[in-house]
């Protein structure tokens, strides 16, 4: 799963989202407390949530969008649309889950900006070296690449979310880890166990509705997520950081 996140002036963003990040945060900054969310990047809001931020545009490629996709091999599309908004934009944050390989994971996000590049050479974006540091070009946007869930650590979304949902759902635990420790596989990878860990757990708290997704459940009129959970505090730094 992937997003990017572009500033337009000095407040305003908007974004292009994938999967049930833009639905996590849509619901969150209908609420906005305890989680008033931007974008994806929406562990950077208990940080963000008392300046004056205009709450993002978020949109969802889509495999019919000429401009969107679907996954981390997408993000290149979105990127060559935003060229025609230099000028305007100020900064293109890049927002990738790290997987099971941090590194790639880098590399291969550095590499969407790459292609923008290549397909229109005449408005190219700097390229980021790094992860959370801004890569600086004349002429054009700023540009970072942040990794969930966080710089050399495996995982994804789902890992980040696992340790609020399960300081949320304490009762739920024991059956959990049976659960896990049955379907044990020693070639899944840390990324699919959180994603495997986090579902069973969402199916064990929500009884009546043991199918329901992630991003449903984040619209169920409340945030189950608490996002003064210690496990946001790096990539909500991060964020503000990228955000001053």
């Amino acid at each position: 799963m992937a997003s990017l996140e572009a500033a337009w002036g000095r407040s305003s963003w908007a974004s292009a989202h994938c999967s049930q990040a833009s639905r996590y945060c849509s619901t969150c900054s209908r609420n906005l407390c305890p989680c008033s969310i931007c974008c994806r990047a929406s562990w950077a809001c208990s940080g963000l949530r008392y300046r004056e931020w205009v709450l993002p545009a978020i949109g969802c490629p889509k495999k019919e969008d000429p401009n969107g996709g679907l996954g981390k091999t997408a993000i290149h599309k979105r990127l060559i649309a935003l060229q025609t908004k230099f000028g305007t934009i100020t900064r293109v944050v890049v927002v990738v889950d790290s997987d099971d390989d941090p590194a790639q994971a880098f590399t291969d996000a550095a590499g969407q900006f790459n292609k923008a590049n290549t397909a229109n050479p005449a408005k190219p974006y700097p390229v980021p070296v790094a992860a959370n540091t801004v890569a600086t070009l004349v002429g054009s946007p700023d540009t970072a690449i942040v990794l969930v869930p966080g710089v050399g650590i495996q995982g994804c979304l789902d890992s980040l979310l696992l340790p609020s949902f399960e300081q949320r759902f304490p009762d739920r635990i024991n059956c959990v880890n049976d659960f896990c420790t049955c379907m044990n596989d020693p070639d899944r990878g840390v990324t699919k166990d959180a994603t495997l860990r986090l579902r069973a757990l969402i199916a064990s708290a929500y009884p009546k509705k043991p199918g329901i997704s992630l991003a449903n459940l984040l619209e169920e009129g409340h945030c189950p997520v608490d996002l003064a959970h210690p496990s946001f505090n790096t990539i909500r730094a991060n964020l503000v950081a990228l955000f001053p």
